[in-house]
Parts: structure tokens; C-alpha cells; sequence
């Protein structure tokens, strides 16, 4: 199995980070940007394995839209949460009885 590069995308405060760390990074400031950059430029590449885009891209409203575009490419597209991005709560009770097997 080849594994192939990850690329991050998202804004210039999100990407800080990761370029410091010497992670390949393409800046989108917004859910078309990023669109036009997974749908254009990285479908191109081959070696693309995993592509993080910045939750905080992602308009609540676009959230079919990425699930549709996910499907679509040739890469694992993963949504990367950020301090940007609005929280979604977390039921312990539904995750406990799954952990348990009962949900």
C-alpha cells in the first residue's frame, strides 16, 4: 500500500501551525475557495492521500455539500475542527451505551 501526502487547508491562522511544523499546507478563506482548491487542484494530484480542511470553511448550510464532494474525490476529505468553529454538543449517556454495545 502507498501512502501518499496530507495536505491541510484552511485560512492563515489555521495554517500557522502546520506550516511551522513543515506540513504541506493550500489557503482557502472561505467554503468556495476551499471548494474550487479540492475540486481543481488537488483532484489533479495523484499522491493526495488525506486533505484537512478547516471546519470553520464549512457554513452549516454546505455540510451536504462537503458530504457530496467528499464522496466524489479520489482522497480521505476530513473535516479538522478549529477554536473557529461552532461547538457541537456531546451526549455521554448515547456515547457511554454505545461504547457498551447497546446503541
Amino acid at each position: 500500500m502507498v501512502v501518499g501526502k496530507i495536505v491541510v487547508l484552511g485560512d492563515k491562522h489555521t495554517l500557522l501551525p502546520f506550516r511551522l511544523a513543515g506540513a504541506e499546507v493550500r489557503e482557502a478563506s472561505s467554503w468556495d475557495e476551499a471548494k474550487s482548491v479540492i475540486s481543481s487542484d488537488l483532484a489533479g494530484e495523484k499522491d493526495v492521500s488525506i486533505v484537512l480542511l478547516a471546519a470553520h470553511l464549512i457554513p452549516e448550510e454546505k455540510r451536504g455539500e462537503f458530504r457530496s464532494l467528499a464522496s466524489k474525490v479520489d482522497f480521505t476529505l476530513v473535516s479538522l475542527p478549529t477554536k473557529w468553529a461552532p461547538p457541537k454538543p456531546v451526549d455521554m449517556k448515547k456515547l457511554l451505551l454505545e461504547a457498551l454495545g447497546f446503541g
